[in-house]
């Protein structure tokens, strides 16, 4: 079977079986072939076990978080992102149409320098420290002009997320969580 960039396993008919031999591709076997009427099974449980394996790190999450008017509790939840044991994430801020200055402001505490523009909205991008590891984590914000709501919110950091060469998960928290150390090392496994 081969992967594709999702991990996904894909098994053509050429790999599964070749009817017209009536032997099976068996990639464990020191011949690469065996007699069989369909897939070996002991392959496809070895391939389905590997998928499963996750390589931290090679796997960014990205980490959804829609604030309105809330910046103290996004900031807190940030704080508790930075004490996860899992390492490879991305902290993405849709600051949804904000009357209080909440995208200023995250760009100032959490020193978002590096400002450009996805779909015409402001974006802030920086590092912050991983308090687990000497590792950064990539923190960006977006301002969105009005108030989208959760749902468009999410939407908007989703699109941005999936832009993003190294994005392989995308976790949508509620801006008010407090994520326990161990929480997305157990989501990704």
């Amino acid at each position: 079977g081969k992967r594709n960039a999702g991990n996904e396993l894909k098994i053509t008919l050429a790999d599964a079986t070749r009817k017209d031999l009536g032997i099976a591709y068996h990639p464990n076997s020191s011949a690469g072939i065996h007699s069989s009427q369909g897939t070996c099974r002991m392959c496809i449980k070895k391939e389905i076990s590997t998928m499963n394996t996750l390589d931290q790190s090679s796997e960014t999450v990205y980490i959804v978080l829609v604030n309105f008017n809330n910046a103290s509790d996004t900031l807190e939840c940030i704080s508790s992102i930075q004490n996860i044991a899992y390492r490879k994430v991305h902290i993405l801020i849709v600051d949804n149409g904000s009357i209080d200055h909440s995208f200023q402001y995250f760009c100032e505490s959490l020193n978002l320098t590096s400002l450009t523009e996805f779909e015409g909205l402001q974006v802030g991008t920086g590092l912050l420290q991983h308090n687990e590891s000497n590792n950064w984590i990539s923190a960006t914000a977006i301002a969105s002009e009005e108030n989208l709501g959760f749902t468009g919110g999410n939407n908007l950091a989703i699109r941005f997320a999936l832009l993003q060469r190294d994005c392989k998960f995308i976790w949508l928290l509620n801006n008010d969580t407090v994520v326990d150390k161990d929480s997305l090392t157990s989501l990704v496994s």
